[in-house]
């Protein structure tokens, strides 16, 4: 399934308690690479800097594009189930977070690439 380039403020006009927006499900981890870099680059354009707490890259290195983040993020959800990024300075009337992560339906694993947008209204 290939990964939509979409703006994540396409949906600052919808009014909800909350809402998710599933970029795209695969059974490997590595077909959801680029839905994480997407998602990755609209949280970005739209919200600034990104956090991804699992990225656990020294203080003295070189910055690490979206596509390693993917890459990286893939692989952490392989292993540990999931990985979170959101904007490192959350919007005031809502929370916002990305997440890849993994689900077992009907016996086969699963990888979703989401992006989830909470009204805090």
């Amino acid at each position: 399934m290939a990964a939509k380039r979409m703006s994540s403020s396409s949906f600052r006009e919808i009014v909800c308690a909350a809402l998710a927006f599933t970029r795209t499900r695969v059974q490997i981890p590595k077909a959801g690479i680029p839905a994480w870099r997407s998602a990755y680059d609209a949280l970005q354009k739209d919200y600034g800097k990104v956090s991804v707490p699992d990225d656990h890259v020294t203080a003295k290195s070189d910055p690490v594009n979206a596509d390693v983040l993917a890459i990286a993020a893939a692989t952490n959800a392989d292993v540990t189930g999931q990985t979170i990024m959101a904007p490192a300075k959350q919007p005031s009337a809502m929370h916002v977070i990305g997440r890849f992560w993994t689900g077992n339906v009907e016996g086969r694993k699963w990888y979703y690439v989401a992006l989830f947008f909470d009204d805090h209204a």
